[in-house]
C-alpha cells in the first residue's frame, strides 16, 4: 500500500508539473502576442512579411535551444 501511495502521488507531481504554462501553445502566444503588435504599429505593412515571420521563427527556435542547454537534464 505504501508503495502505490507513493506511486500515487509521483503520478499527481507529473500530472501537475505537465500542466504548467510553459507547455502550453496559448500560454506562449499569449506572452508574445503584445510584442508582436507593438511591433506591427510601426509604419508598414498591416501583418508580418515572410521575412520577419522567418526571423521571429529563428529566434524562438533558438530561444527555445537556448532553454534546453540551460535547464535540460540531458
Amino acid at each position: 500500500r505504501k508503495i502505490i501511495k507513493e506511486e500515487k502521488g509521483r503520478l499527481e507531481e507529473m500530472n501537475m508539473r505537465n500542466d504548467a504554462g510553459i507547455f502550453s501553445q496559448d500560454y506562449i502566444y499569449d506572452l508574445l502576442s503584445d510584442e508582436v503588435e507593438l511591433y506591427l504599429r510601426e509604419d508598414g505593412p498591416p501583418g508580418l512579411t515572410r521575412t520577419e515571420q522567418d526571423m521571429m521563427r529563428a529566434a524562438l527556435m533558438g530561444a527555445l535551444q537556448s532553454l534546453v542547454e540551460d535547464f535540460g537534464l540531458e
